[in-house]
């Protein structure tokens, strides 16, 4: 008796230690159940549990019914053990997304197929055909014998057992050892319940009868190597789950396509961004030859690591590819990356176009500083033209470069001067656009005459294009303008496919501008230069200038002009037989003339000064270059002006009668004295620029210099629509020229 005793206390000891080590791990497992596997791990140790107690519970249950319904229910904890452990093994290496709800419930489907077939095998006897209850040393055993039903239950255990330990000695071979052990003590306990399987279904049993099922005493061995596993290295603190899912993550938010390929080029993996490419669902793409997805051309399998560019729509990916060999160094597959570099393309392409515009600027600017060298020695316009021409058709440029001017008196007939990219000059005259001579002229005639008019002054470079769209050739027009008059236009053309950019447009615009003052220029050292000089007398009935005369029966004799900015003059006038203030009063009524007022009192007189703008016969004279040497107005206005002897006279009339239609030119005399440097427009200092000259005499003529002083400087610049400070600058230079050559006269007569 003390031996049954001794038989049965040592069967509970050893399944109460089993079911207290597999209880614990449960609970101390559900405690962590935010870690990942660890929910899992405490169902598979509470099946465990469950299967222990109720096998010790069957052990004391002599009643056969009784007896044959707690084995009944052991074996649901039998059958669902194998589900828990799978489930746990995919939730610890990372592969959770497989262990969905429906495939666990496709998992659980035969666990309850085989439960209902065991709870009914007094029917059929297909899992044990003799099914009866032993008491052999105080305990209550099963003696039966395996049907097929059983067997089949058997495979079903041992294979998901199986795939679970396979998992993780997987893990153990590719964790570089950081998993190793944990794996191992993990397989080693679940090895030691399928061992004791195998055992009790071999009948190797320690007690003499019928079998005993070995698997609840299992697992206690098997709760001390979970155990060791779990507290002695750390089961659940380094979790091989955080690896491969954070691998998954990084792919999946990867903003690079990422694509894997198998041997055959058939996509095995696929992140969203990679989707988005393909446009559709990464699953949808899975199994999809890549060639079918995207253009391969671009894409080099055969070279690791080397990068190649796929248009998609208006993005542009970077693709690089690399090489998946297996341990034997065998191509497996291979790993794609698409980089969407649309963006940093751009930024590249506006990098290029802004080193290329930086370029072509320093080009322009070359180009500019060569003309104006090449101007620096020419006389006339024709020499004008032909450096213009020439430096610019160097430039390698400009296909062909034409300078041109209509004449006022000439209106259809274009007189050019241009270069061809040989670099022969040629000038002539013509009508027809298809003239060698004339080649270009179309586009140079819509531009204006000769003339000051504010809307050609302010012309700017325009683009045209001649020929096919595939093979045109672009041309643009360039007023040659200075302050407000423009002298023509300068053409040229070029064969660059994207033709004028907007900054050599601009860059060319200042460029006319030089053109245009250095024809000025020419033109004015003419007029100082010339042995004689052609003067031009024009009468007219009345001029807002010269209103008073008028209106007052008064006379007005003009006393000065001052070209004091580009679109107006201060003139200044002695009247005689009215009251100034009246006179004054007067003028600033009429069009086109700004403010007037008295800078000088005498009886029955004095001086007015007064801004004329665009309504006076003295504007396009002055604009013109003329020398206005007499004005006077009593019984209708008569003007006396001089101009070069190759001066355009009846450009200079038609600009006259433009502003005022009823002058009339009553005389023209070639007069063999040169420039009347004495004229009323003031005396030029040869030393002394244009706005040094304007600056000098405005400032005299507002009693600037006097004391205390008639006007300050920012009234007399006002005058001259500037700036104090360039008012300041004007008339120091101005003052130093004149003082420097006063002392280094007196020098020179001393010595």
């Amino acid at each position: 008796m003390s031996s049954v005793r001794t038989v049965v206390a040592l069967h509970f000891g050893l399944l109460a230690l089993s079911g207290v080590t597999t209880g614990g791990l449960a609970v101390y497992a559900w405690g962590r159940r935010s870690e990942p596997g660890t929910r899992e791990f405490a169902a598979l140790m509470g099946v465990l549990t469950a299967y222990t107690v109720t096998h010790g519970a069957g052990l004391s249950l002599r009643d056969p019914t009784l007896r044959i319904a707690m084995e009944n229910v052991q074996w649901i904890a039998t059958l669902s053990a194998p589900v828990c452990w799978l489930v746990f093994a995919l939730a610890y290496t990372g592969y959770e997304e497989l262990a969905t709800p429906r495939s666990v419930g496709a998992l659980a489907a035969f666990p309850v197929a085989a439960s209902l077939l065991i709870w009914t095998n007094g029917l059929h006897g297909l899992v044990w055909p003799t099914n009866e209850v032993v008491v052999t040393q105080g305990l209550a055993l099963m003696d039966q014998q395996f049907g097929p039903g059983f067997q089949v239950i058997e495979g079903y255990v041992f294979a998901l057992t199986g795939i679970g330990a396979l998992l993780l000695l997987r893990l153990v071979v590719l964790s570089d050892y950081l998993y190793a052990d944990q794996s191992v003590l993990l397989v080693v306990g679940i090895a030691t319940l399928v061992l004791a399987g195998v055992l009790s279904t071999a009948a190797a049993s320690p007690l003499p009868g019928p079998r005993l099922d070995l698997v609840p005493y299992a697992g206690s061995v098997t709760g001390v190597t979970f155990g060791y596993a779990l507290f002695r290295h750390r089961l659940f603190d380094i979790v091989p789950a955080t690896r491969q899912l954070g691998r998954k993550a990084a792919l999946s938010d990867f903003e690079d396509g990422v694509v894997i390929l198998d041997a055959d080029r058939r996509v095995v993996y696929c992140n969203p961004a990679a989707g988005d490419l393909f446009d559709c669902e990464p699953r949808a793409a899975l199994g999809d030859r890549i060639d079918r997805l995207v253009d391969t051309d671009a894409v080099d399998f055969d070279t690791e690591d080397v990068l190649g560019e796929l248009q998609k729509g208006d993005s542009t990916y970077e693709v690089r590819t690399s090489p998946i060999t297996d341990r034997e160094g065998r191509n497996v597959g291979h790993t794609v990356i698409f980089s969407d570099i649309t963006g940093r393309k751009a930024r590249e392409e506006r990098l290029r176009r802004q080193r290329d515009e930086l370029e072509e600027l320093d080009r322009l600017n070359g180009l500019i500083r060569d003309v104006n060298q090449a101007l620096i020695g020419a006389t006339t316009r024709e020499e004008i033209a032909s450096a213009v021409c020439g430096r610019l058709v160097e430039a390698d440029q400009y296909g062909a470069v034409w300078m041109g001017d209509r004449p006022a008196d000439a209106p259809e007939e274009l007189y050019t001067y241009h270069a061809t990219d040989g670099g022969r000059p040629v000038s002539g005259a013509g009508t027809e656009a298809g003239d060698t001579s004339t080649a270009g002229n179309d586009h140079l005639a819509a531009l204006p005459a000769r003339s000051d008019t504010p809307d050609a002054a302010t012309a700017a470079a325009t683009e045209w294009t001649d020929g096919d769209p595939d093979d045109a050739r672009h041309g643009t027009v360039v007023p040659l303008s200075f302050e407000r008059t423009v002298y023509g236009a300068l053409a040229l053309t070029t064969d660059r496919e994207d033709g004028f950019k907007a900054r050599e447009l601009d860059v060319l615009d200042e460029l006319g501008e030089i053109v245009g003052h250095a024809i000025d220029a020419t033109a004015s050292r003419r007029l100082l230069t010339a042995d004689g000089v052609i003067e031009l007398e024009f009468v007219a009935t009345r001029d807002p200038a010269f209103a008073p005369a008028a209106d007052l029966d008064c006379t007005v004799t003009l006393d000065g002009i001052v070209l004091a900015a580009a679109d107006r003059l201060v003139v200044y006038q002695r009247i005689d037989g009215t009251d100034p203030e009246v006179a004054a009063e007067l003028l600033a009524e009429e069009p086109g003339i700004g403010d007037a007022s008295v800078l000088e009192r005498v009886d029955d007189g004095g001086v007015v000064e007064c801004t004329v703008a665009d309504e006076s016969l003295l504007v396009p004279l002055v604009r013109h270059g003329a020398n206005v040497r007499f004005a006077r107005a009593d019984d209708g206005v008569r003007v006396a002006a001089e101009v070069a002897p190759d001066v355009d006279v009846r450009s200079v009339v038609d600009r006259v009668q433009r502003v005022q239609a009823d002058a009339d030119l009553v005389a023209k005399r070639e007069l063999d004295q040169p420039l009347d440097e004495h004229g009323v427009d003031g005396s030029l200092d040869p030393d002394l620029t244009d706005r040094q000259n304007q600056a000098l005499e405005v400032a005299y003529r507002a009693g600037y210099f006097e004391w205390p002083r008639e006007h300050n400087a920012e009234e007399v610049a006002e005058r001259m629509d500037i700036t104090s400070a360039t008012f300041h600058n004007h008339l120091r230079k101005a003052e130093q020229s004149l003082v420097s050559a006063f002392f280094e006269a007196s020098d020179d007569d001393r010595a």
